[in-house]
């Protein structure tokens, strides 16, 4: 029996215990400045703590995530403009964008500017799109000047022989988009040359026969063809449409021109004409050059050297401006 009662005793203590204990915790959460309160206070002010920590790594991973998504929603579609040798310029501008690691949607060449799409679509480093144009320079009307009355003896075909062996060379694995336009003659409508036309020479042929180089071509680039090419692109792809123009603006003097001649205003007009549809591109770089003419084919090392030193600065607004 007094085994029992004490059992019941020892019992009774241990709730009465465990009851103070829960009651002192209760009034712990109502009062945090009690002495005895503290731990709990210490425990609390770790658990924000760690709280806090988690949540900054929440948002710096989220803010990665957010940068990844904005980097990758640009894309760029690029416009290489006319100017027969002043053209051969924007490989340069090119050896830019693949330095400051800028990517390319699509391409769309214009007269000149084709013959630059066509070698950058054909060769695994843009060094050897550079490599490729000087060979230009190395022809017999490269080493003098182009005049039309030596075109007509012999540089159509080792201009062919030429494109022939750039055709030959295998394309990049990485097929982007890529287009030229050229107005027929009989027809007077623009038409396009596309991706798999360009392997043919006389196709790439079409698109660069223009004044003063072609002025007796059956057909001729489609200079003015810029709004269609960059409605083109965006049906490609590119979210942002970049337009690299060998010539400067407006109405900058231009080595070689004779305001006299007739070919010679339909390429002051082009440049007028650039400044109307400024609405329809993002940007566009000018090639601010008044010494090179459009037939000085023997200064194509200077040119591409003067291109991409000329456009580091324009490549690297666009891709911070674009977060690229």
């Amino acid at each position: 029996m007094k085994n029992i009662i004490k059992l019941c005793f020892v019992l009774s203590c241990l709730f009465i215990f465990s009851g103070c204990q829960s009651l002192c915790k209760g009034q712990c959460s109502l009062d945090q400045k009690r002495p005895e309160c503290k731990p709990v206070e210490v425990a609390s002010k770790q658990c924000v703590e760690k709280n806090k920590k988690s949540e900054i790594k929440t948002s710096e991973a989220d803010e990665k995530v957010n940068e990844n998504s904005r980097k990758s929603v640009e894309r760029i579609g690029v416009i290489l403009g006319p100017g027969g040798a002043r053209s051969l310029a924007l490989a340069g501008v090119l050896k830019s964008f693949s330095d400051l690691e800028v990517p390319i949607q699509g391409m769309v060449g214009i007269e000149w500017g084709s013959l630059v799409m066509t070698l950058t679509d054909r060769s695994r480093y843009v060094n050897g799109v550079q490599w490729q144009l000087t060979k230009l320079s190395e022809l017999s009307w490269g080493k003098s000047g182009w005049s039309p009355k030596a075109f007509l003896k012999s540089p159509q075909k080792e201009l062919k022989s030429y494109l022939k062996m750039v055709l030959q060379m295998k394309k990049s694995k990485v097929a982007l988009p890529m287009a030229c336009p050229y107005v027929a003659r009989a027809s007077k409508g623009t038409s396009w040359v596309m991706n798999q036309s360009l392997n043919s020479v006389d196709g790439l042929f079409k698109c660069m026969s223009s004044y003063p180089l072609f002025s007796w071509a059956e057909s001729q680039a489609g200079l003015f063809s810029v709004v269609e090419a960059a409605h083109w692109l965006r049906q490609k792809g590119a979210t942002k449409v970049v337009m690299l123009s060998a010539l400067p603006k407006l109405s900058v003097p231009i080595a070689g021109l004779d305001k006299s001649k007739h070919q010679d205003h339909i390429w002051k007009e082009w440049t007028y004409f650039l400044d109307s549809v400024m609405s329809e591109i993002d940007d566009i770089w000018y090639f601010d050059n008044r010494s090179t003419g459009f037939k000085d084919f023997d200064q194509i090392p200077q040119l591409l050297l003067e291109g991409q030193n000329k456009s580091k600065s324009f490549v690297s607004q666009l891709k911070e401006k674009w977060r690229l």
